[in-house]
């Protein structure tokens, strides 16, 4: 709609040009076009509603909040014609201009005066501070005298404006009634086109415009007024020229401060939107340690990764998270596959916020971790990360006149290796090995009858005489050793000895230190402690057991 106003006017232009001509007569006042009045009173009109449009009919404040962005310092220079042809306009225009510094917040610079033949003192403050010392500052009345200085008025505000500390988005409004009347002593003459300080003057208008966002906004009071003036010192692109009453100057003026704060918003998103961008990081390892097969195929193994919003105003929407496996990632033993958490895909990160994720990698067909020999497995990981994003505020900036696009998404390449390690080691297989013979030993050695050791002597009284018998249990070589006497039946059975258990047998009996020495004759026996000397008697026979 800006763009179909200004196209408008400068038709409207176009048909002054062809069909007037603007004549400076002797007393510095231009012959206007009869017919223009209606024109130019459809300009405030119209301004209004394009000013409204540009901020897409918003208030400035609320999308300050919707973006939190902090109002940006702005440069406001308000120039009021005093001369004494206000008359009563002028009281009505102070009272409106004192209202609108009230609505002013502080980083709102401004520069407000008013002027005639002469440029009285500024109020040059914060706006905060302007809304307490507005009212004692400008004067109650117009100024005395006759003349009206607009060069004079327009270079005060320029040098203001190009300032070393000027803010980069500024406004300029000037109102007067009437024509450039200046006094004698004026730099500023007549003639806008030939005269060396307008020329200068429009030098420094238009590098204002350029090199900063400068507005000018011209209300002229009445049809015969030299507003028209602000399109030789500044770009014609950046003025705007309103024809109304002076009630009508409180809606402009707040119109301006909206466009201003719209302007400042705008360019702070604008900025975003170049130097902001969405970040994702991978993890800061190189290298996972896997602990088994099965974290490595079926539970997968975790890979921390981060998305970052780098705006500083703008939140991100993100809608999905797409991964893309470039190329081959095994190193034969599986293919690798990866996932993500369906909750951090359909997420909304605000400006500055970090969101931490995790990408869960597994391998197919994952290695046995059965054999001898210890094995590394590695397995290379390198992941694309592609964040499918939008701003949910785009509508509103659409309304500051951005386009939106899709949010700047850098990084996003995920680079890793999982190891895992198979198999048993040499030195464990050897430890087992060696443990579990010697524990079949130990068996072995406390389960196995044990051997005789030592001297059994046998002592008999049989036949009319004594016999003894001796043996040597370690030549035995084994567990058990029999042995006869030689003596008649009936003599063993005179004894009390059966005499059919002539044989006697000395064994061992039970396992380890437990064990003992037992002789038995017929169907009787006696035990002896192992490796203990001992003798008993076993009927009339007497024995002895002699370790060693």
């Amino acid at each position: 709609m800006v763009r179909s106003w200004l196209r408008e006017r400068r038709r409207i232009d176009s048909l002054r040009s062809m069909h007037c001509r603007s004549e400076w007569g002797p007393s510095h006042r231009r012959v206007r076009p009869r017919g223009a009045g209606p024109v130019l009173a459809l300009g405030f009109t119209m301004l209004l509603a394009c000013l409204s449009a540009a901020v897409g009919g918003n208030d400035a404040d609320d999308l300050y909040q919707l973006f939190a962005v902090d109002m940006p310092p702005a440069d406001i220079a308000v120039l009021v014609d005093a001369s004494g042809s206000m008359g009563t306009n002028y009281a009505i225009v102070r009272k409106q201009v004192v209202d609108f510094c009230s609505s002013l917040a502080t980083g709102e610079n401004v520069h407000i005066t008013v002027f005639a033949r002469v440029y009285a003192a500024p109020l040059e403050c914060d706006g905060a501070e302007a809304a307490r010392r507005i009212d004692g500052h400008l004067p109650a009345t117009p100024l005395p005298g006759e003349g009206t200085d607009i060069g004079l008025a327009l270079h005060k505000a320029v040098e203001w404006l190009d300032r070393s500390d000027a803010s980069s988005v500024q406004a300029l409004f000037f109102l007067t009634d009437g024509y450039h009347q200046p006094p004698p002593d004026s730099p500023f003459g007549t003639d806008p086109q030939q005269d060396d300080d307008w020329r200068t003057l429009r030098q420094r208008g238009r590098a204002l415009c350029k090199n900063n966002t400068l507005r000018v906004y011209g209300f002229g009071l009445g049809q015969h007024t030299d507003i028209e003036l602000l399109r030789q010192v500044f770009d014609p692109v950046a003025v705007e020229l309103i024809t109304g009453k002076a009630a009508q100057v409180g809606d402009t003026l707040a119109l301006v401060r909206k466009r201003l704060r719209a302007e400042g918003l705008r360019r702070a998103v604008a900025a975003d939107l170049r130097e902001g961008r969405v970040e994702v990081s991978g993890p800061q390892a190189n290298e996972f340690m896997v602990r088994s097969v099965r974290d490595l195929a079926a539970d997968g193994v975790q890979l921390p990764c981060t998305i970052r919003n780098q705006y500083r105003h703008l939140p991100v929407d993100v809608a999905s998270i797409e991964l893309r496996l470039p190329g081959a990632s095994t190193d034969g033993a599986g293919r690798l596959s990866v996932s993500i958490a369906d909750d951090v895909q359909r997420a909304t990160i605000q400006a500055g916020e970090t969101r931490d994720f995790a990408i869960t990698a597994t391998v197919e067909s994952a290695p046995s971790s059965m054999h001898p020999g210890i094995r590394e497995h590695r397995f290379p990981v390198q992941i694309v990360v592609e964040p499918v994003a939008a701003f949910p505020v785009a509508g509103a900036m659409q309304h500051l006149g951005l386009e939106a696009g899709a949010p700047r998404v850098v990084g996003g390449d995920v680079t890793a290796a999982l190891v895992l390690r198979t198999g048993v080691a040499w030195w464990l297989i050897v430890g087992v090995v060696a443990a579990v013979v010697t524990l079949a030993l130990v068996i072995w050695s406390a389960t196995r009858p044990s051997k005789l050791r030592g001297t059994v002597v046998v002592t008999l009284e049989a036949g009319g005489g004594v016999q003894q018998q001796e043996v040597n249990l370690t030549r035995a070589r084994s567990s058990r050793v029999e042995f006869r006497f030689p003596v008649a039946a009936s003599d063993v059975a005179a004894r009390g000895i059966d005499g059919a258990a002539t044989q006697w047998v000395v064994e061992s009996i039970g396992r380890g230190r437990r064990g003992r020495i037992r002789v038995t004759v017929g169907s009787r026996k006696v035990d002896f402690v192992r490796n203990k000397n001992d003798d008993k008697r076993l009927g009339d026979a007497k024995v002895e057991y002699r370790p060693f």
